[in-house]
């Protein structure tokens, strides 16, 4: 029997908690040993990934099913890969409720656990074409279900009716769903105060808790709180309602409209989740639609009656869904994916996202150097049959990693490769790759113009173990042009402390004020330890310093170019301006009005550099034809 392990939130009884209990009972019917656990209440002590690598070595799982990303989640997800069991993950757009500063760490981190997985889960078609938009591949569609035993018209209970002051025909409406402002809840208050008012003996009743629970009192007090209710229950009150209104404009499914529907009720929803499929033809466009067809509803028992159809829900049972989870978490062969030798930075850590690296070791290559191009390309293509593996990776189209390329070609391999304009890789080397990755457009047309098929990649930074006490300003004076207006951008920070420049050592002559630095490897360090960051120049070296700025905290002003919009944040990270003599004035106006720096780590996690290993993952996964 397979076993299959499932982690659910702490809170069981709504949203994701509902989905994964439900799931874990459909697979206990297709025969599975499904044991689902619930995070616990407490964050994860240091060494709860080696426990837990500790049990699932004794009690092995054949899979691991995440319904959603959580540090409890991350200790899962890792003690899974160190041990080579199946990832399964349920995609969620996380940062949908999420405050402004949270969106960019949760987003950050739905990416890393999307392309850490064996297998990702959607739930809508809507899905399906946003997730393959952003380049994943291996997807299985699970929508949300229910167990027609317990939701059906059956359930109606006339006694429950009369506790709401309904004994008789008077027309229940029910909203069921957490108390959020953004589930609509400000058009549910208008929507009931127009049904109080223009339907005589109209009840309304709300199941489900939240932060907007107070204001949904004071603003109706008629209506019926019943806070949050186990399933049993909820299936009773829906079928004794009448009529479900679901203001949501915006949700990934939405248990309750299937529970609705299959326990016969009409539905009023905007075409978002699961309204979206099940009633394409009555769902409402505006705010507006949603209050007339409420009001038409409650009004008109027979147009209530052509509204029901529980028929519409009958696919998204226990069964059907649990066996369609079920084949998602049957073990398959994996073939590893292959590097050079000594890969570093983002290849070097694929195997902590489920990917098995096969490092090749290349003789001939001496300080990096290919003393014989057509013997090293002979060499992996022996190695690479011999070992299957499923596509390679590489970190720079250098020399080796162009040997590389030609015996993938030669093998029929996909392979992948960043696309660095500085370096001596031309674009049209790139032309058989399955994947270019690139951090802007304009690298990106260069590939397309060439026939390639480029993959946007997130500009990236090493993380510093500790942030030094921000002084000064640096500037990092790149060749080109502007560097004519590298004197006057000295003089116009001057007066706010240290200015550092880094760049060429010739540059002292042209500021002499200033202390010129070469170009040290400690790069990230020295820009940590500034109030702020002026580029002056552009191209790939202007986005990793500004990534590494980000991850400091240290806001950027630069001109404005493709390479730093995905980086810098107008007013929250920093500044854009359009030519350099603007940037002259900004730097002598800016005086002590620049972000915090705790606001600009905000958007740190954009810049982490997991986020590039995951780019790599997710590209690898879809284009290894054996995965």
């Amino acid at each position: 029997m397979a076993y299959v392990a499932l982690l659910g939130p702490w809170e069981l009884r709504a949203g994701a908690g509902r989905r994964v209990q439900r799931l874990t009972e459909g697979l206990r019917r297709q025969g599975v040993d499904a044991r689902l656990t619930r995070e616990p209440s407490t964050p994860p002590s240091a060494d709860a990934i080696t426990l837990q690598v500790q049990r699932w070595t004794v009690d092995r799982p054949d899979a691991v099913y995440l319904e959603a990303p959580s540090t409890w989640a991350d200790v899962w997800r890792r003690a899974a890969i160190h041990l080579g069991i199946r990832v399964v993950v349920t995609w969620h757009a996380l940062d949908r409720f999420a405050p402004a500063s949270d969106k960019p760490a949760l987003r950050s981190l739905m990416e890393i656990f999307a392309a850490s997985s064996d297998v990702l889960v959607v739930e809508t078609e809507a899905q399906v074409a946003e997730v393959q938009s952003l380049g994943h591949g291996r997807l299985t569609r699970i929508p949300g279900c229910l167990d027609p035993a317990i939701f059906h018209p059956g359930r109606r209970s006339p006694s429950l009716r009369r506790s709401w002051g309904a004994p008789g025909d008077q027309p229940v409406v029910l909203f069921a769903g957490r108390l959020l402002r953004e589930k609509g809840i400000d058009l549910l208050v208008r929507t009931l105060e127009i049904l109080h008012r223009e339907v005589p003996g109209l009840v309304s009743v709300v199941a489900g808790d939240g932060p907007e629970g107070q204001r949904l009192r004071q603003a109706c007090p008629s209506t019926h709180l019943l806070g949050v209710i186990e399933e049993e229950d909820l299936a009773k009150v829906m079928a004794s309602a009448d009529l479900l209104l679901f203001p949501s404009p915006e949700e990934s499914w939405g248990n309750v409209v299937i529970e609705a529907l299959a326990s016969g009720l009409p539905v009023v929803a905007f075409p978002t989740g699961a309204a979206a499929e099940v009633l394409p033809q009555r769902c409402v466009a505006d705010e507006a639609g949603f209050m007339a067809e409420a009001l038409a509803l409650a009004r008109d028992p027979q147009r209530r009656e052509a509204a029901r159809n529980p028929q519409a829900v009958l696919p998204f049972n226990l069964e059907t869904l649990g066996k369609a989870l079920a084949e998602a978490c049957l073990p398959r062969p994996r073939w590893p994916v292959a590097a050079l030798q000594r890969p570093k930075g983002a290849v070097a850590r694929l195997p902590s996202f489920g990917l098995q690296t096969l490092t090749a070791t290349v003789e001939g290559l001496e300080a990096g150097i290919v003393r014989d191009h057509a013997a090293l390309v002979d060499r992996l293509v022996e190695s690479w049959r011999t070992h299957r593996v499923a596509a390679v990776a590489l970190e720079a189209l250098d020399a080796e990693g162009q040997a590389a390329a030609r015996a993938a070609d030669i093998l029929g391999l996909p392979w992948i490769a960043p696309y660095d304009a500085r370096g001596e890789a031309q674009p049209s080397w790139f032309r058989t790759a399955a994947a270019t990755l690139v951090t802007d457009e304009a690298l990106a047309e260069a590939i397309r113009a060439v026939g390639g098929r480029p993959q946007r990649a997130p500009v990236v930074a090493p993380s510093l173990a500790s942030l030094p006490l921000p002084e000064g300003t640096v500037i990092l004076a790149l060749a080109s042009p502007d560097l004519v207006h590298l004197p006057a951008l000295v003089q116009a920070r001057a007066p706010w402390g240290t200015v550092r420049v880094l760049g060429d050592p010739a540059l002292r002559a042209l500021a002499p004020s200033a202390t010129v630095l070469g170009h040290p490897p400690e790069r990230g360090a020295i820009i940590a330890g500034a109030d702020l960051l002026v580029i002056l120049g552009t191209g790939p070296v202007a986005a990793a310093a500004a990534a590494e700025a980000v991850v400091a905290g240290t806001p950027i002003l630069a001109v404005r170019q493709p390479a730093l919009e995905a980086v810098v944040v107008p007013g929250t990270t920093g500044l854009l301006v359009d030519h350099a003599e603007a940037l002259v004035r900004a730097a002598a106006g800016l005086a002590d009005h620049l972000p915090a720096r705790e606001g600009v780590r905000v958007f740190a996690p954009r810049h982490h550099p997991d986020l590039l290993t995951a780019t790599y993952a997710r590209v690898l996964r879809r284009v290894a034809h054996q995965l």
